[in-house]
């Protein structure tokens, strides 16, 4: 994930459990890695202060959300703990809320939320027969946008924040990884078919009601974009956008580097 301000890059590696979590200074061209954090860490995802980070880290069998500082100051501090896997999606753009999947629930997966400052218990938002997934708050706050198969295929949705109202179906032929514009005025998904993914855009509006436009293809979108949390983020100028690549077969070199630019 990009840092609100732009400046650095979050990810996590499931693969090295000595640096799972590791901080890229963009300017600088630098790696770092999150000091005192080892085992499996996973999911890191920016508050809106730019300063601290919600991740994943499973400990002693249970799986805990933690909130803590990249750079390793201050104290770290535990969110909730299950024996569910609990994946951090989202922050409110408030500050006090987290966004977080909760797997291999009665109903496949659920979308919960948590305050950051502790004040109360995490509570389910969103949970449908299938899997919720991929949760994103809008920028303004009032619309929470996500992915389901509750319909057989996933698709995305968006439904008011935190509610009353009912969800409005915003992908047609299925869809993932929903990213807002700066204004909440658009929304970005990724496209999937059996033959190729396609970043989307569709234009929001939100009067007394929701209502979302129609879909409109940007340009291909060759990454991976699977999981409960997207693998994807864009920066705030639009200028930007991170992805995660597949492996490259073995023996075999990266021929190509896409960068998209002025993608809004």
């Amino acid at each position: 994930r990009i840092s609100p301000e732009g400046t650095h890059i979050i990810v996590g590696q499931m693969r090295d459990v000595r640096q799972p979590l590791r901080l890229y200074d963009i300017q600088r061209r630098l790696w770092t890695s999150w000091i005192g954090i080892a085992g499996h860490a996973a999911f890191p995802v920016w508050a809106p202060d730019g300063q601290q980070v919600v991740f994943n880290w499973f400990r002693d069998g249970r799986a805990g959300v933690h909130l803590g500082r990249p750079d390793g100051s201050g104290n770290l501090r535990q969110l909730t703990s299950g024996a569910r896997p609990r994946v951090p999606s989202d922050v409110s753009p408030d500050g006090r809320l987290l966004a977080f999947v909760e797997a291999f629930t009665p109903t496949r997966s659920d979308i919960w939320v948590v305050p950051l400052d502790g004040s109360a218990e995490a509570r389910p938002v969103v949970r449908n027969p299938g899997d919720d997934v991929q949760p994103s708050f809008s920028p303004d706050g009032r619309w929470l946008a996500y992915v389901s198969d509750s319909t057989g295929m996933m698709e995305v949705f968006v439904e008011a924040f935190p509610g009353p109202g009912a969800r409005v179906q915003v992908s047609s032929g299925g869809g993932v990884g929903a990213i807002w514009d700066r204004n909440s005025q658009k929304l970005y998904y990724i496209g999937r078919t059996a033959a190729e993914s396609t970043l989307m855009e569709v234009p929001m509006q939100a009067d007394s009601v929701l209502r979302a436009g129609t879909p409109r293809a940007i340009t291909p979108f060759p990454y991976l974009v699977s999981g409960p949390a997207r693998s994807h983020d864009a920066a705030a100028d639009g200028q930007r956008f991170v992805v995660t690549t597949y492996d490259p077969p073995p023996g075999k070199a990266v021929a190509e580097l896409q960068v998209i630019v002025n993608w809004r």
